[in-house]
């Protein structure tokens, strides 16, 4: 989803918007949200979700899922398991662009391909007990979105400092009741 999205400076453009007072970082002058930000958090939400409705109501994430087209129609990104309704969703935040609608709504919905290394990783983790009722899900997104939205590549020592390349997907996992 972020590399569909960052791939067209366009719409880039067109899907970044400032976010408003209660969801800025008072640390910076300006904050962003990008439509890939909420696509990818609400991705984790729904995917957790339908792994255990336990957890349904504990998945919190950095990004409202609410965005404010450029007519002041406020709309919910909301994801289920028709490839349909998210692109009639996507419809109203690009206000009728019909074609990176379903672009985007096929990215949400396509099968994602892990790497070996994450299937084993996966593996490990069938066979550790957590007591789901005191299981909170925290999720930032896109972890460096100005980076994400500057776009390029600055490399240090080789080593990627910005760009698409430092964009992240942070999920952090809680105990609800200590916080740890």
């Amino acid at each position: 989803v972020a590399v569909a999205i960052r791939e067209k400076p366009e719409l880039l453009s067109l899907l970044t918007e400032e976010k408003g007072d209660g969801e800025k970082n008072a640390k910076f002058a300006q904050d962003f949200k990008t439509l890939a930000d909420v696509l990818i958090q609400e991705i984790v939400r729904y995917q957790l979700s339908k792994h255990s409705s336990l957890l349904s109501d504990r998945i919190y994430g950095e990004e409202s899922n609410k965005f404010t087209n450029s007519k002041g129609q406020e709309v919910t990104l909301l994801l289920n398991d028709r490839e349909e309704d998210t692109r009639e969703t996507l419809e109203k935040v690009l206000e009728g662009d019909k074609t990176v609608s379903c672009l985007l709504a096929a990215e949400v919905h396509g099968t994602v391909n892990l790497t070996t290394s994450m299937e084993e990783n996966l593996s490990k983790l069938k066979d550790v007990e957590l007591d789901l009722t005191r299981v909170g899900v925290w999720i930032d997104p896109i972890d460096g979105t100005s980076h994400y939205i500057q776009g390029g590549e600055t490399l240090l020592d080789g080593y990627p400092i910005k760009g698409i390349q430092v964009a992240k997907v942070l999920i952090g996992v809680y105990d609800t009741d200590t916080g740890n």
